[in-house]
């Protein structure tokens, strides 16, 4: 069992490359203070947590080459300090959220 604490504390989460699998752990969503999240290339499954509409600190956010599947959340629109966003090579379909007009900063997509 993964356990996530201290999260006033956390910054950056590098899980890229590991095979991870399942889905996603709703509680990263409870890490506000998170800024990178880069779990790309793993086989990660299901669909972006609601919790995650919660790291509103995230500046760079890479699921790119996994298994996610759903349609791309109206949650992003809450990562308006986002830079840099990858999302590409997973199974996520349908149109692409207007909510991401609200990421003002983003550099990469």
């Amino acid at each position: 069992m993964v356990q996530f604490q201290r999260k006033s504390e956390t910054l950056l989460l590098l899980r890229s490359y590991n095979q991870l699998e399942g889905p996603l752990h709703q509680n990263l969503g409870n890490l506000s203070c998170m800024r990178r999240l880069l779990l790309s290339t793993n086989n990660f499954t299901g669909t972006i947590p609601d919790t995650f509409s919660k790291l509103k600190n995230l500046t760079d956010f890479r699921i790119d080459r996994s298994v996610l599947s759903g349609k791309i959340p109206d949650l992003i629109g809450n990562w308006t300090k986002m830079k840099t966003l990858h999302m590409q090579g997973t199974s996520m379909d349908g149109p692409i959220p207007s909510t991401i007009s609200q990421l003002k900063n983003i550099t990469e997509l």
